[in-house]
């Protein structure tokens, strides 16, 4: 996202992801670049015919990447960085996946429209990292529920944002009270259960 210095990794899952961005940032070419400056997503399901990005293409290539998906995270319309997903096999972003991406940049977007010159760098930074830190959260309620419902991922993912849509509350709160309820009685912080959690119930 952008810094006084330019733009920087806010989190990263792992080294390669880190390297990544680093290559961007060094040849000034890339869709994390684009996605951030323009606000426009970016989804390539196969480096290997990707025209786009001549001096990033073969360098994500050579660190075993093959697909990519970049969305903007906006903040007053204007885009404000983005959340960068890569994947080491071709077309390996299903539809769920793609939409708990868009889903998560909103979130995160949602922590910088709220910002303001009272919010230091540091803590702009611990939160976005939290919103984007958060897919085990959101991982794990997504297999209970579809554990628990018998449904496909996809379904699952609409369940889970359709509760938080209709409760007003955070899609990361929602996933994050469902994987509370269902943890081990001495790791539980929460009361509620997660039939409540799942019927939307506060």
């Amino acid at each position: 996202m952008p810094g006084a210095g330019g733009l920087r990794t806010v989190a990263a899952s792992n080294d390669v992801v880190l390297q990544m961005d680093t290559d961007q940032y060094d040849t000034l070419q890339g869709p994390c670049l684009d996605a951030a400056t323009q606000g426009e997503g970016f989804h390539s399901p196969s480096l290997q015919s990707e025209r786009r990005w001549p001096q990033f293409v073969p360098r994500a290539r050579a660190r075993g990447i093959e697909s990519i998906m970049y969305t903007p995270l906006l903040a007053a319309d204007r885009p404000r960085g983005a959340l960068n997903v890569y994947s080491r096999a071709p077309d390996a972003l299903a539809s769920h996946e793609q939409q708990w991406a868009i889903q998560f940049a909103r979130e995160a977007s949602n922590v910088l429209e709220v910002a303001d010159d009272s919010v230091t760098a540091d803590s702009l930074d611990d939160d976005i990292s939290y919103a984007l830190r958060a897919r085990e959260s959101i991982a794990l309620a997504q297999g209970f529920v579809m554990g628990r419902q018998h449904l496909t991922a996809d379904a699952a993912s609409r369940f889970l944002i359709d509760i938080s849509r209709r409760t007003s509350k955070p899609l990361l709160r929602i996933c994050e009270d469902i994987v509370d309820a269902v943890s081990p009685p001495g790791n539980r912080a929460a009361s509620a259960s997660p039939t409540q959690l799942l019927e939307g119930s506060p």
